[in-house]
């Protein structure tokens, strides 16, 4: 899949908006995907992550409806591989380093920090 085509996808801008399917979703920053995620009711899922929904300004919630959980979690990790989204890159690396959260990580950067990934190593630095 690639951008473009993820731009077809259907979309919100709100998580209140969306319906209540088993999805892969994009979560989708200025044109860029900064998390992909899947989840059987992606209207609740996506209110998780409530936090990361206030920080950015521009974000449009793309979705592609997908029932088999074994064909979700595929395409998921394909598309994490694929499009490197910058909060799944950080969180696989917080996770095994600490137990902060995508909400947490939104939070830094609302206080003003960057969280980012180089080379398989995440910095936090002061904006």
């Amino acid at each position: 899949m690639t951008m473009s085509e993820i731009h077809k996808l259907p979309y919100k801008l709100k998580s209140e908006n969306l319906p209540e399917v088993a999805a892969v979703y994009f979560i989708v920053n200025d044109l860029v995907p900064i998390y992909i995620g899947q989840s059987v009711n992606i209207r609740n899922r996506i209110k998780a992550h409530a936090r990361i929904l206030d920080v950015y300004s521009k974000l449009r919630i793309y979705y592609l409806e997908i029932q088999d959980n074994s064909e979700r979690y595929r395409l998921e990790s394909e598309l994490i591989s694929t499009f490197k989204p910058c909060l799944n890159v950080v969180r696989k690396q917080l996770d095994e380093n600490s137990q902060l959260s995508l909400e947490q990580i939104a939070d830094l950067e609302s206080r003003g920090y960057q969280v980012t990934n180089d080379e398989g190593y995440f910095k936090i630095k002061q904006l």
